[in-house]
């Protein structure tokens, strides 16, 4: 389940943006588009917990962000989600799988080389 009420950010320059408040099932997808500038980075920045909630609260697959502190939120980000940054770094030494399995050996997770393989496959990259 996604869902967040109230939800605002407010910018260093002081500009603020809220979020109308949105509810979607476990199970469903959501595609976020809009003009430069509108939100899109900012709003998944909040989702992913890299930027902390200011106003409103939050909920992201069963979790509560606004009540977790830096660490919990940092452990909660590793064990849930998946980020890819806008700007990728990929490390030209290794293979897309290898490169894929860097996240989850950074948090102390064994590489699963053949669900690897598997997602590549089903994207029609695979090696």
């Amino acid at each position: 389940m996604l869902a967040w009420t109230g939800l605002r950010h407010r910018y260093d320059s002081g500009a603020e943006i809220a979020f109308g408040d949105f509810a979607l099932p476990a199970g469903r997808h959501l595609l976020l588009r809009g003009a430069s500038g509108a939100g899109k980075s900012t709003l998944l920045a909040l989702l992913a917990g890299l930027l902390r909630v200011q106003q409103g609260e939050l909920e992201v697959a069963g979790t509560a962000l606004t009540s977790l502190g830096p660490r919990a939120l940092d452990a909660w980000r590793g064990a849930t989600l998946g980020v890819v940054p806008q700007r990728l770094h990929l490390s030209e030494a290794l293979t897309v799988a290898e490169n894929l399995a860097l996240p989850a050996l950074a948090a102390g997770q064994g590489a699963e080389p053949a669900r690897a393989a598997e997602l590549l496959a089903a994207l029609d990259v695979a090696e």
